[in-house]
């Protein structure tokens, strides 16, 4: 396994060191390794971690996704002040395909930043999402 800041990226843990928020659960089909990942309902939703980062330091971020037919999915890395205030947001390509892809960016962290929250979301039309396999490291 290569280095991976994030706890529990494969969801095999069930939620372990990831926010839940509405309409989104651990589900134990459709995953992309493994036998679990995250799923996203037909309405608006997502989930998020919060790791500890470092001010103007380049990191890598990878996830596996798959959407229902005619969705879009994204994911979001949000780089925070120690009060948890955003400074900036980068995001990975959407994913809008019904097979699993691989979305990846690089990114370097503003000034004053001490967190990262690394998040899915998807917005209520109608299909699901799925995300698994989540990587955040440096660069």
């Amino acid at each position: 396994h290569e280095y991976n800041m994030l706890t529990n990226p494969g969801f095999e843990s069930g939620s372990t060191g990831w926010t839940l928020w509405e309409n989104t659960s651990v589900i134990n089909s459709n995953a992309h390794s493994g036998k679990k990942c995250i799923g996203t309902g037909t309405e608006a939703g997502g989930c998020g971690q919060i790791i500890n980062a470092s001010p103007n330091k380049s990191y890598y971020c990878e996830v596996w996704g798959k959407v229902g037919s005619g969705q879009t999915g994204g994911v979001y890395i949000e780089c925070q002040n120690a009060s948890g205030q955003v400074l900036q947001t980068f995001s990975l390509t959407s994913f809008t395909s019904a097979s699993y892809v691989k979305r990846s960016t690089t990114f370097t962290t503003p000034a004053n930043t001490a967190k990262l929250q690394v998040y899915t979301w998807k917005d209520t039309t109608g299909g699901y999402f799925y995300a698994d396999d989540f990587i955040v490291r440096p660069n």
